[in-house]
């Protein structure tokens, strides 16, 4: 007869583990990508991206001083519980305008072309 050392409940904690780890691996990858490809003048835009458990469309320094970008999502320490998504947000108010490409820097539609090649690399 076999038996069974680790519990059901104990490979269940580890799956959800692993799976938040490879959302969060996913999650991180994303957002390096948007902000790297944001379209820089003053590094304001670019500097106010932020990742985290919820939506933040708080503005951090000026265009004459933009803040250092932060990845807060790295910083969490523990993975909340009840963590349904992780958002990717912007609250410079011309953003949209440079994922539309009426900037006159290149690259236009840096967030869907870091997108796609996220959906590319891990299927969806």
């Amino acid at each position: 007869m076999i038996k069974f050392t680790t519990s059901i409940k104990k490979i269940n904690e580890s799956i959800k583990r692993d799976a938040h780890a490879q959302i969060k691996d996913i999650a991180n990858d994303l957002f390096r990508r948007i902000v790297t490809r944001n379209p820089v003048d003053t590094g304001f835009s670019s500097s106010n991206w932020n990742i985290g458990y919820a939506a933040n469309f708080k503005t951090r320094g000026s265009k004459k001083s933009p803040p250092q970008i932060v990845n807060k999502l790295q910083n969490t320490k523990k993975i909340p519980s009840n963590m349904k998504s992780i958002h990717i947000s912007n609250g410079v108010n011309y953003i949209e305008y440079l994922e539309q490409g009426t900037a006159t820097q290149a690259p236009r539609q840096f967030v869907a072309l870091s997108v796609a090649e996220i959906r590319a690399k891990h299927g969806s």
